[in-house]
């Protein structure tokens, strides 16, 4: 099951939360083992893509 995609238009990834209502947009750092979240949308908003 693929929980997240790689968004080219803004080189982020995206997953979708609370039952598709949210959308969580985030970078991941491998060499830190770090993730940083750039964005945190409404799925009611206009899209980032």
């Amino acid at each position: 099951m693929l929980l997240s995609k790689f968004v080219e238009g803004v080189k982020l990834y995206k997953i979708l939360i609370m039952k598709g209502k949210f959308a969580l947009y985030y970078d991941f750092i491998e060499e830190e083992n770090l993730i940083v979240i750039k964005f945190f949308r409404s799925t009611k908003q206009k899209p980032l893509e």
